[in-house]
């Protein structure tokens, strides 16, 4: 697109030194996010534009500040739960995506939930476990089917889905192995979206169509039996309602950039939020890729688009219309 080919050029006219990728890391994910980055990375010099790949597992905060931008492609962990955006913020370096406050409220399902509940916006019903002792308590809140989580990881790590209470200290003890405390959260029976953000606007809705019991990480990155729909097939006025429902939820932890937000919605159609990625991934499978090639994003393009709300370029075309958002 001449409208997207114009913000890469906006880029490379801006920048005045390398692009950083911030990737790998120490999280669950590390292993995801050095995927990311390394696309990031080929699609950075696939247009001339120079970045030079920087493993956060390694000590680098030391000349971080040498650089012009840094895209963050770490996943979970340091990366994504606001202490990398809090270090870069103190140093005054210009990073993609979310601020400090906004990566510690999305990253933290118990906190950004009850910032949804107290803005009316649905989430199913939860109880946050800090010890075994609660365990009992919380299964006698959720009666039925629940999903257990840990309350700040990604990637579906460390998540079951228990359909009677027997199950429970298992799923407790599984994702204790990633997070101190634990979600155990209403199970919500239906159909699973995702809605990507890219600047203030929602990319068209994915539906997630999976052969195991929800979207988990098997399903996301090593099944190839799972399906990605696009168009989702919805209405178009229920289309637009999950995308401005996404909107909100970004908004109301104060979300900028890009990111995902993921929704189910039950037999009935009504939709309940379940959480938000900051840095969502950026590989050959990720859905933020995806929803934007439909409308026209080729991967440059959108890794540009990222990288020109950071360093605050109005993006226009030649003719000097603006574009995306």
């Amino acid at each position: 697109m001449k409208a997207h080919n114009t913000v890469i050029d906006q880029c490379r006219a801006i920048l005045d030194g390398e692009v950083a990728v911030l990737m790998g890391g120490t999280s669950h994910e590390r292993k995801i996010s050095l995927m990311s980055g390394e696309r990031v990375i080929n699609a950075l010099h696939g247009v001339d534009i120079a970045a030079v790949k920087i493993d956060t597992a390694e000590p680098f905060i030391e000349h971080i500040t040498d650089y012009s931008l840094a895209f963050i492609a770490l996943h979970g962990g340091a990366g994504e739960n606001g202490v990398m955006q809090g270090a870069l913020e103190t140093l005054g370096v210009t990073y993609t995506g979310s601020d400090t406050s906004a990566c510690v409220l999305s990253m933290n399902k118990n906190i950004c939930k009850h910032y949804w509940r107290d803005t009316h916006l649905p989430t199913p019903n939860w109880r946050l476990m800090r010890t075994e002792n609660q365990l009992k308590d919380a299964c006698e809140y959720l009666a039925g089917e629940v999903m257990v989580k840990p309350n700040s990881e990604g990637s579906s790590l460390g998540m079951s889905r228990i359909h009677t209470k027997e199950g429970a200290l298992t799923a407790y003890n599984t994702a204790r192995q990633y997070d101190q405390h634990v979600l155990m959260e209403e199970y919500v029976a239906g159909k699973e979206y995702t809605v990507g953000i890219l600047c203030g606007k929602a990319l068209p809705v994915i539906e997630l169509q999976v052969e195991s019991d929800f979207y988990n990480y098997h399903a996301k990155y090593c099944s190839n039996n799972t399906r990605y729909i696009v168009p989702c097939g919805l209405a178009t006025e229920q289309e637009l309602a999950l995308q401005q429902l996404a909107l909100q939820a970004f908004d109301s932890v104060g979300a900028r950039g890009w990111g995902r937000v993921d929704i189910v919605c039950n037999g009935d159609g009504a939709p309940y939020l379940l959480e938000i990625n900051t840095v969502p991934g950026l590989t050959e499978k990720s859905l933020v890729p995806m929803a934007a090639a439909h409308v026209g994003f080729d991967y440059p393009s959108l890794i540009c688009t990222i990288m020109a709300d950071a360093l605050g370029i109005t993006m226009k075309t030649s003719d000097g219309e603006r574009i995306w958002h």
